[in-house]
């Protein structure tokens, strides 16, 4: 799979979203610029999953999703994107029925959190 590669940060002074580019020197710029966020309110970079929901929204790591008619969160559990209950953070194999396979289901989600689309780096 070839998908471009990207990350967010949630800016709490703004409350919005700042969003990187995909090229190398976007990136670069980006983790620069934005290092503050991550260091002073210890805000965690999320991860574009290389997927769209079927609103053909871009998937982060973190977004919560309406799947079915439950609210999820997207993770990385046991090296793959998964859509998890809110208090689950083990492997799909170990609690059956909590996580799902976002690349198989992504098509089914519904983002539900609204993301304020601020500058790119």
């Amino acid at each position: 799979m070839n998908r471009e590669i990207k990350f967010r940060i949630y800016d709490k002074v703004n409350k919005e979203y700042v969003y990187s580019g995909g090229t190398p020197t976007m990136l670069a710029v980006f983790f620069r610029e934005t290092a503050i966020l991550n260091v002073r309110d210890g805000k965690h970079y999320e991860q574009f999953t290389g997927l769209k929901d079927k609103d053909n929204q871009d998937i982060y790591q973190g977004d919560t999703v309406w799947y079915g008619k439950k609210e999820k969160v997207i993770t990385f559990n046991c090296s793959q994107w998964s859509i998890s209950t809110i208090d689950n953070d083990t492997c799909a194999g170990k609690e059956i029925g909590k996580n799902y396979s976002l690349y198989l289901e992504h098509n089914e989600c519904e983002i539900k959190n609204n993301k304020t689309e601020n500058a790119i780096f």
